[in-house]
Protein backbone atom coordinates (compact mmCIF):
# COMPACT_ATOMS: atom_id res chain seq x y z
CA UNK A 1 0.00 0.00 0.00
CA UNK A 2 2.75 2.44 0.98
CA UNK A 3 4.81 1.41 -2.04
CA UNK A 4 1.91 2.23 -4.39
CA UNK A 5 1.37 5.57 -2.67
CA UNK A 6 5.06 6.52 -2.98
CA UNK A 7 5.02 5.47 -6.64
CA UNK A 8 1.98 7.72 -7.26
CA UNK A 9 3.67 10.64 -5.51
CA UNK A 10 6.90 10.07 -7.44
CA UNK A 11 5.04 9.88 -10.76
CA UNK A 12 3.15 13.10 -10.04
CA UNK A 13 6.38 14.96 -9.18
CA UNK A 14 8.26 13.47 -12.11
CA UNK A 15 5.75 14.94 -14.55
CA UNK A 16 5.77 18.42 -12.97
CA UNK A 17 8.05 20.92 -14.66
CA UNK A 18 8.67 18.89 -17.79
CA UNK A 19 8.00 20.63 -21.04
CA UNK A 20 5.90 18.56 -23.34
CA UNK A 21 7.46 19.01 -26.74
CA UNK A 22 5.41 17.71 -29.61
CA UNK A 23 7.56 18.02 -32.73
CA UNK A 24 4.81 16.73 -35.00
CA UNK A 25 2.34 19.53 -34.26
CA UNK A 26 5.04 22.18 -34.19
CA UNK A 27 6.54 20.76 -37.35
CA UNK A 28 3.22 21.13 -39.19
CA UNK A 29 2.90 24.76 -38.09
CA UNK A 30 6.44 25.83 -38.87
CA UNK A 31 6.58 23.84 -42.12
CA UNK A 32 3.39 25.54 -43.32
CA UNK A 33 4.86 28.95 -42.50
CA UNK A 34 8.17 28.12 -44.18
CA UNK A 35 6.42 26.78 -47.28
CA UNK A 36 4.29 29.93 -47.54
CA UNK A 37 7.35 32.13 -47.09
CA UNK A 38 9.35 30.13 -49.64
CA UNK A 39 6.54 30.47 -52.17
CA UNK A 40 6.38 34.24 -51.60
CA UNK A 41 10.14 34.56 -52.06
CA UNK A 42 10.09 32.52 -55.28
CA UNK A 43 7.29 34.71 -56.63
CA UNK A 44 9.14 37.89 -55.66
CA UNK A 45 12.35 36.65 -57.27
CA UNK A 46 10.49 35.72 -60.46
CA UNK A 47 8.86 39.17 -60.64
CA UNK A 48 12.14 40.96 -59.99
CA UNK A 49 14.04 38.84 -62.50
CA UNK A 50 11.36 39.42 -65.14
CA UNK A 51 11.42 43.17 -64.47
CA UNK A 52 15.23 43.15 -64.73
CA UNK A 53 14.98 41.31 -68.06
CA UNK A 54 12.47 43.84 -69.44
CA UNK A 55 14.58 46.80 -68.27
CA UNK A 56 17.69 45.14 -69.71
CA UNK A 57 16.03 44.71 -73.12
CA UNK A 58 14.74 48.29 -73.17
CA UNK A 59 18.08 49.83 -72.21
CA UNK A 60 20.01 47.53 -74.53
CA UNK A 61 17.86 48.62 -77.47
CA UNK A 62 18.21 52.24 -76.35
CA UNK A 63 21.98 51.87 -76.13
CA UNK A 64 22.22 50.43 -79.64
CA UNK A 65 19.60 52.55 -81.42
CA UNK A 66 19.60 55.93 -79.73
CA UNK A 67 22.03 58.63 -80.68
CA UNK A 68 23.12 59.80 -77.26
CA UNK A 69 26.14 61.27 -75.54
CA UNK A 70 28.87 59.28 -73.81
CA UNK A 71 27.32 60.07 -70.42
CA UNK A 72 24.00 58.68 -71.61
CA UNK A 73 25.72 55.55 -72.90
CA UNK A 74 27.58 55.10 -69.61
CA UNK A 75 24.28 55.45 -67.73
CA UNK A 76 22.67 52.81 -69.96
CA UNK A 77 25.61 50.45 -69.47
CA UNK A 78 25.36 50.91 -65.69
CA UNK A 79 21.64 50.04 -65.86
CA UNK A 80 22.43 46.95 -67.97
CA UNK A 81 25.03 45.72 -65.50
CA UNK A 82 22.67 46.54 -62.62
CA UNK A 83 20.00 44.30 -64.15
CA UNK A 84 22.49 41.47 -64.51
CA UNK A 85 23.73 41.99 -60.95
CA UNK A 86 20.21 42.09 -59.49
CA UNK A 87 19.35 38.80 -61.19
CA UNK A 88 22.62 37.28 -59.95
CA UNK A 89 22.00 38.36 -56.34
CA UNK A 90 18.44 37.04 -56.36
CA UNK A 91 19.63 33.74 -57.82
CA UNK A 92 22.46 33.48 -55.29
CA UNK A 93 20.12 33.92 -52.34
CA UNK A 94 17.29 31.84 -53.74
CA UNK A 95 15.64 29.17 -51.68
CA UNK A 96 16.90 25.63 -51.44
CA UNK A 97 16.63 22.85 -53.93
CA UNK A 98 13.97 20.20 -53.55
CA UNK A 99 16.32 17.76 -51.78
CA UNK A 100 16.31 19.93 -48.64
CA UNK A 101 12.74 18.75 -47.97
CA UNK A 102 13.96 15.17 -47.53
CA UNK A 103 16.32 16.12 -44.70
CA UNK A 104 15.56 15.28 -41.08
CA UNK A 105 13.43 17.96 -39.43
CA UNK A 106 16.25 19.58 -37.44
CA UNK A 107 18.54 19.91 -40.45
CA UNK A 108 15.65 21.24 -42.54
CA UNK A 109 14.86 23.84 -39.87
CA UNK A 110 18.53 24.85 -39.67
CA UNK A 111 18.68 25.28 -43.47
CA UNK A 112 15.52 27.37 -43.41
CA UNK A 113 16.91 29.51 -40.59
CA UNK A 114 19.98 30.25 -42.71
CA UNK A 115 17.68 31.04 -45.64
CA UNK A 116 15.68 33.48 -43.50
CA UNK A 117 18.85 35.17 -42.24
CA UNK A 118 20.07 35.54 -45.83
CA UNK A 119 16.75 37.03 -46.90
CA UNK A 120 16.87 39.47 -44.00
CA UNK A 121 20.40 40.45 -44.98
CA UNK A 122 19.30 40.89 -48.58
CA UNK A 123 16.42 43.16 -47.56
CA UNK A 124 18.60 45.20 -45.22
CA UNK A 125 21.25 45.74 -47.91
CA UNK A 126 18.92 46.57 -50.80
CA UNK A 127 20.41 50.04 -51.07
CA UNK A 128 23.80 48.68 -52.16
CA UNK A 129 22.86 45.87 -54.52
CA UNK A 130 19.64 47.19 -56.04
CA UNK A 131 18.75 50.83 -55.54
CA UNK A 132 22.08 52.62 -55.78
CA UNK A 133 23.37 51.03 -59.02
CA UNK A 134 20.06 51.54 -60.80
CA UNK A 135 19.72 55.10 -59.51
CA UNK A 136 23.21 56.03 -60.66
CA UNK A 137 22.55 54.60 -64.11
CA UNK A 138 19.24 56.45 -64.41
CA UNK A 139 20.40 59.79 -62.99
CA UNK A 140 23.83 60.01 -64.65
CA UNK A 141 22.54 61.10 -68.08
CA UNK A 142 20.58 63.92 -66.43
CA UNK A 143 23.85 65.67 -65.54
CA UNK A 144 24.89 65.92 -69.17
CA UNK A 145 23.62 69.48 -69.50
CA UNK A 146 22.50 72.17 -67.11
CA UNK A 147 19.67 70.82 -64.97
CA UNK A 148 16.18 71.85 -66.07
CA UNK A 149 12.98 71.71 -64.05
CA UNK A 150 12.01 68.43 -65.70
CA UNK A 151 15.34 66.85 -64.81
CA UNK A 152 15.15 68.01 -61.19
CA UNK A 153 11.58 66.68 -60.96
CA UNK A 154 12.73 63.32 -62.38
CA UNK A 155 15.60 63.10 -59.89
CA UNK A 156 13.34 64.02 -56.94
CA UNK A 157 10.66 61.50 -57.99
CA UNK A 158 13.26 58.79 -58.51
CA UNK A 159 14.86 59.50 -55.11
CA UNK A 160 11.41 59.46 -53.46
CA UNK A 161 10.50 56.17 -55.11
CA UNK A 162 13.83 54.61 -54.11
CA UNK A 163 13.36 55.89 -50.56
CA UNK A 164 9.93 54.27 -50.32
CA UNK A 165 11.31 50.99 -51.68
CA UNK A 166 14.18 51.15 -49.18
CA UNK A 167 11.80 51.81 -46.26
CA UNK A 168 9.46 48.96 -47.26
CA UNK A 169 12.38 46.53 -47.52
CA UNK A 170 13.70 47.52 -44.09
CA UNK A 171 10.22 47.01 -42.68
CA UNK A 172 10.01 43.57 -44.35
CA UNK A 173 13.42 42.66 -42.90
CA UNK A 174 12.21 43.55 -39.40
CA UNK A 175 9.10 41.43 -39.89
CA UNK A 176 11.31 38.35 -40.41
CA UNK A 177 12.87 38.60 -36.95
CA UNK A 178 9.92 37.06 -35.02
CA UNK A 179 9.92 34.13 -37.43
CA UNK A 180 13.67 33.63 -36.93
CA UNK A 181 13.14 33.76 -33.16
CA UNK A 182 10.34 31.20 -33.44
CA UNK A 183 12.70 28.84 -35.27
CA UNK A 184 15.39 29.46 -32.62
CA UNK A 185 12.86 28.59 -29.90
CA UNK A 186 11.90 25.43 -31.77
CA UNK A 187 15.54 24.35 -32.03
CA UNK A 188 16.13 25.14 -28.35
CA UNK A 189 13.02 23.22 -27.25
CA UNK A 190 13.92 20.26 -29.44
CA UNK A 191 17.44 20.12 -28.00
CA UNK A 192 16.11 20.31 -24.45
CA UNK A 193 13.62 17.53 -25.19
CA UNK A 194 16.46 15.23 -26.27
Amino acid sequence: MMKEYLKTVYDSFASIGKVKFDPASFDEDITAKLTKFDRAIRLRDARESFAALVVFIIFFIKLIMANQSRLGQVGDIIVLFSCIFITYVLHRFKSFSSNVYSLPIMEYIQHQRIFLLNQKKLLNNILWWYLLPLSIGLILPEFENELSGRQVTFIVLLATMMGVIYYLNLKAAKSLQPFIEEIDDFVKDAKEAD
